[in-house]
């Protein structure tokens, strides 16, 4: 399988919402990084997905463009609609995602969005102001990371 074919069977399970298939597509040393969460391990990137999807947004839509390889790079365009659950207000992400391989598996993944424009639509136009600082980020992932420690020893562990 190609490496941009890779990529278009993940976006493709990942539109269908389809964990397992996603999981498939990961090298077992697989890092992710975004911005809420920080860097993530294949064990704790598949929960994360499953909580995500299953928790924490509600109306999910995506929009996934421009799935492409560049000098042995992947990329892709991924736009996310949802209600957010925690404060139940409407939230459209827009992320560029950068993709490295190995062994013709997703190795390194990262995400990157405006955290400011997140935090305005999610939290609120006052949390939005501090979006931008260490201080900002540091506290939300400490905040995503209780909650995904909480759901892989609660609920993610059940489902294995």
């Amino acid at each position: 399988m190609t490496k941009l074919e890779v990529l278009q069977n993940y976006y493709n399970a990942f539109q269908n919402l389809e964990l397992d298939k996603m999981s498939n597509y990961y090298h077992a040393d697989i890092e992710f990084y975004d911005h809420a969460f920080g860097t993530l391990n294949k064990n704790e990137l598949e929960a994360m997905w499953s909580m995500l999807f299953n928790k924490a947004f509600k109306d999910l839509t995506l929009e996934i463009s421009d799935i492409k390889i560049v000098d042995k790079k992947g990329f892709a365009h991924v736009e996310c609609c949802y209600i957010y659950s925690l404060t139940n207000r409407k939230v459209h992400n827009i992320i560029d995602t950068t993709i490295d391989f190995k062994e013709g598996k997703i190795i390194k993944q990262v995400d990157i969005f405006s955290l400011k424009r997140w935090a305005a639509q999610s939290l609120g136009w006052k949390q939005s102001f501090f979006a931008g600082t260490t201080f900002f980020k540091k506290r939300l992932q400490k905040q995503t990371r209780t909650a995904l420690d909480k759901y892989l020893k609660n609920e993610y562990a059940q489902k294995e």
